[in-house]
């Protein structure tokens, strides 16, 4: 889905004294330096017509083929020129079959001397046809043939009509702050819209930029911005505050951007709040900054020698950590990460209440392997205390007493028996140790319990994703 290219990234090199409007100047930059080289738009014109070319000689006469994606809207990164092509098939049959006919005829397709393929999965299963020399690709994917919102039967079916509304409304200069704003998000982690980042799609970018006008306007809205937010692309509406409480209620986000092609989709679901709440952070860094270089540009951290610096955090505001590490089945990141993220909120509202509320809890993953890492200030269990019956549930009682009683000191706390006891889990580690032997305790489908492992300290492989999403969430430079 990607073409490589050698071009360098934008020079760090804003001087702070530029005259008037300096963010302008950069974000104007920005966008000339990311935008795709003649080389680049070549070479990915020339691989799109040729797997065009191919398909065409294979489907039916009623099957469409349109390139779709940024490379189709002109808001591709340099180096990132994503090739979506799309099959776009007559309503009238069945989806599956739509969906293994289209496979079929892709595969058949395949340059097999100097391409190979491998199939993903999104809400169809779609091929990516990758030529092996020079690494470029390109993702086929199956469709119906829509006009409106109303006749979508998948998600994918509205991606041409997202072509449509964004080249009929974007300029050639909103292009370039499309692509600045990407770079800006990249730049800070929170670009994409995969579970795992939680960030903002490029057709999000897209409208924000139709809604705004600019990006230098959007940053100076979002630096005032106010919960919950409202955006309608289609009248170019921004709304801040109770104005958008109807949409906000509807779509159950504090983000809403309707997507001008379905009024029943917010285009910002995915968002999640930490990653608004960093771009606007970001905006009013960036208007403030008499060093802009260094706020666009984001933090930038080593990672190796991740565990080294994991240690030297621990030992610079004297906490503890402890690590549980578990293998995860081979699916989709989509599927797992909210998987990791339910099994992470669990243990962290049980360690808040047993032990003591986390610093810092992170969750990461390295291949196949969750890791889900507690930070915390050092703190030992010496007992807990065990709530009884009311002493006028006669039965109730004398059994709680004849149990407790032997080794445990019995109190009355109004007509209610409580025992005090020693704790059998003494610290953090102790604690995930029981999480993962109780049979009581439960993980998700995708995670596996029986062979998950406790570290005090992790090995550099493991280390480095939880370095890496520890670092995500600094803000200050």
């Amino acid at each position: 889905m990607c073409v490589r290219s050698s071009a360098k990234p934008p020079k760090k090199n804003v001087k702070a004294s530029e005259p008037a409007e300096p963010l302008a100047r950069l974000i104007e930059r920005i966008a000339s330096e990311t935008k795709p080289t003649k080389d680049e738009i070549f070479l990915t014109t020339e691989y799109a017509d040729s797997i065009i070319s191919r398909l065409k000689s294979k489907l039916p006469g009623d099957v469409e083929i349109i390139m779709a994606g940024s490379v189709a809207r002109g808001t591709q990164i340099r180096g990132s020129s994503d090739i979506d092509i799309f099959l776009q098939f007559p309503k009238v049959m069945e989806e599956r079959e739509m969906e293994k006919k289209a496979l079929f005829i892709a595969k058949r397709i395949v340059d097999r001397k100097n391409e190979h393929f491998v199939i993903n999965y999104a809400e169809h299963p779609y091929l990516k046809i990758i030529e092996n020399k020079s690494g470029m690709s390109a993702d086929v994917v199956p469709s119906f043939k829509i006009s409106d919102a109303s006749e979508i039967a998948s998600a994918v079916d509205r991606t041409p009509l997202h072509n449509i509304f964004v080249n009929d409304n974007l300029t050639e200069k909103q292009k370039g702050d499309v692509r600045a704003l990407k770079y800006l998000l990249k730049q800070h982690y929170i670009y994409g819209a995969e579970a795992r980042i939680g960030g903002f799609s490029g057709y999000l970018c897209e409208l924000l930029i139709c809604s705004y006008g600019s990006l230098l306007k959007m940053l100076k809205s979002l630096s005032d911005a106010k919960l919950p937010v409202l955006i309608r692309p289609e009248i170019q509406e921004v709304v801040y505050g109770d104005r958008g409480l109807e949409f906000s209620r509807r779509f159950a986000s504090n983000l809403v951007v309707v997507d001008p092609t379905d009024p029943n989709r917010n285009v910002a679901a995915a968002v999640s709040d930490e990653s608004f709440a960093r771009l606007v952070i970001i905006s009013r860094m960036l208007l403030a900054s008499k060093n802009l270089s260094s706020v666009f540009f984001g933090k930038k951290f080593s990672d190796e020698r991740a565990s080294a610096s994991i240690e030297g955090f621990k030992r610079k505001f004297s906490i503890e950590s402890c690590s549980i590490v578990m293998p995860v089945s081979k699916i989709s990141e989509d599927t797992v990460w909210p998987q990791i993220t339910k099994l992470r909120k669990n243990l962290e509202k049980l360690v808040s209440e047993s032990i003591s509320e986390p610093i810092l809890v992170v969750q990461s993953l390295y291949q196949n392997v969750a890791i889900i890492t507690f930070f915390l200030n050092r703190a030992e269990i010496g007992s807990e205390s065990v709530r009884g019956p009311s002493v006028f549930i006669k039965d109730g009682a004398s059994s709680f007493y004849l149990k407790h009683s032997p080794s445990e000191i019995l109190l009355l706390s109004g007509e209610r028996l409580v025992s005090i006891r020693k704790s059998e889990i003494r610290d953090l580690e102790g604690f995930l140790r029981w999480a993962v032997k109780d049979k009581k305790f439960p993980f998700p489908s995708h995670i596996m319990k029986g062979k998950s492992k406790i570290l005090k300290r992790l090995p550099e492989r493991y280390a480095k994703p939880v370095w890496q999403e520890m670092m995500k969430r600094v803000l200050n430079p």
